[in-house]
């Protein structure tokens, strides 16, 4: 929109601004959400998610959410359901354990098949190859007792 004389050249800035008596024209070419669009925009979201979760809450978990009950049977839940997701997470339960039990029992057979001396010297009872010892000359550690001399 070239449409002004005179004054600021708009058309030749970043910044977008209508041109006196054009100001409509301008709004239909740059929609955008504003007033009651912009209230739905954000509430509408909101106020779906409460009403999903409150019925879910009263309809589908039917108050029982967090609930013990103690003594109780399964309130009616069907075998075809109940022992199909023992099944299941007795299997997943077995394929996680795996890996920890093999490792376990490979750790021990090596220590069983492997001869280690612990503690047969005195060397046994070093440190390892990272530690170095602290010198215990006192001139290397105070400075020399030649400059205290005057």
């Amino acid at each position: 929109m070239t449409t002004c004389e005179g004054g600021k050249e708009w058309d030749k800035s970043s910044q977008s601004i209508a041109c006196p008596g054009h100001e409509e024209e301008w709004e239909k070419k740059r929609p955008g959400a504003r007033g009651f669009g912009l209230f739905l925009a954000i509430v509408a979201p909101v106020a779906a998610a409460g009403v999903i979760g409150w019925f879910v809450w009263t309809r589908v978990l039917d108050g029982r959410f967090g609930a013990i009950r103690l003594g109780e049977d399964n309130n009616g839940q069907s075998p075809f359901v109940r022992y199909p997701i023992i099944v299941i997470s007795a299997i997943v339960a077995l394929a996680v354990s795996i890996p920890t039990i093999l490792g376990a029992i490979g750790s021990w057979a090596s220590s069983k098949l492997t001869r280690t001396r612990r503690y047969t010297s005195r060397s046994s009872f070093a440190r390892g190859a990272d530690y170095s010892v602290v010198n215990t000359d006192e001139g290397e550690l105070l400075g020399s007792d030649d400059e205290d001399e005057f």
